[in-house]
């Protein structure tokens, strides 16, 4: 193998790269270029070549065509792959494991998404991986939370608050920090989740990123109810529903519906908290169905 096929075929693959994330519509042409690609990279036994390729195709299968099952069949294909080469041969493993853990993360399958994503934090950090390192941590803190197993997620979000390649003033760090402070909602410790609820919902709207203030502003307005404040919930209500429609995040309204039908019942408006509890239930409803049918 000469080091110009190899060239040949990192530019193939940057190809395809760039077409994925700048030009839309082309999906299509994209994935005949990589299943070439890895299919290239197998006859020629260049692993890392097929990985790469490999990775990018279970993605757009996920996120572009939403088809989950194929989406899987190449995550699974993926797996196989890493576990015949090293990180030394393959500087992106770390990312691989990250998006396996997250498709199944996705999935509520927070047992499966804990074990690929310990992978992908398992591996030696770089300059090249710190990002997806901190990411992973994140995203592992998150499982736990999910599992309800609150000292295990300080555990990981602190880690990943500790990495070098986020500093105290960008959102990724806020984020975080928000997380933490939910795991403190949680424990019923208002006093230390508050502020750090605050920081992350005024961080993201510093930057624009309204979409992201939706998770610690309810969570603040769910503390305000606990804590008998309901004058404090209003402003954050209609904040709320601002930052839904000005991101188009319709989704979040799960997470809202709840709280703005116990604020109703919290000020003796029993019609309107009726109306929106329907509403929660109603959109639960539909979104577990679709969640059902995508799982099937």
């Amino acid at each position: 193998h000469t080091k110009v096929e190899v060239l040949e075929q990192e530019a193939d693959l940057f190809e395809a790269y760039y077409y994925r994330k700048k030009i839309p519509g082309k999906d299509d042409a994209i994935l005949g270029r990589l299943q070439a690609i890895a299919e290239r990279g197998r006859q020629e036994k260049r692993v890392y070549i097929t990985a790469r390729a490999i990775n990018v195709i279970a993605m757009i299968y996920w996120f572009r065509y939403q088809n989950y099952e194929l989406g899987f069949e190449y995550f699974q294909q993926l797996e196989k792959l890493l576990e015949t080469i090293t990180q030394q041969q393959f500087p992106f493993m770390a990312n691989c494991y990250y998006d396996i853990g997250r498709a199944f993360y996705i999935f509520k399958d927070y047992d499966k998404a804990l074990y690929y994503l310990k992978k992908s934090s398992a591996v030696p950090e770089t300059t090249f991986n710190g990002r997806i390192h901190c990411a992973a941590d994140n995203m592992i803190g998150l499982s736990y939370q999910a599992l309800s197993r609150l000292d295990s997620s300080d555990l990981y979000f602190n880690k990943a608050l500790r990495s070098n390649y986020i500093s105290k003033g960008k959102i990724y760090y806020s984020i975080i920090l928000g997380n933490i402070g939910h795991n403190f909602y949680l424990k019923k410790d208002y006093t230390k989740a508050i502020p750090l609820l605050q920081q992350d919902m005024n961080r993201a709207i510093e930057e624009g990123r309204k979409g992201l203030a939706v998770g610690s502003a309810t969570t603040l307005a769910n503390i305000y109810l606990e804590q008998g404040k309901p004058e404090k919930v209003k402003p954050l209500i209609d904040s709320i529903f601002s930052f839904i429609r000005a991101s188009g995040q319709w989704e979040r309204l799960k997470l809202v519906y709840p709280v703005v039908s116990r604020y109703y019942a919290a000020i003796g408006d029993l019609r309107q908290s009726d109306q929106y509890l329907d509403s929660a239930l109603s959109y639960n409803d539909c979104m577990s169905r679709k969640f059902t049918s995508l799982q099937l």
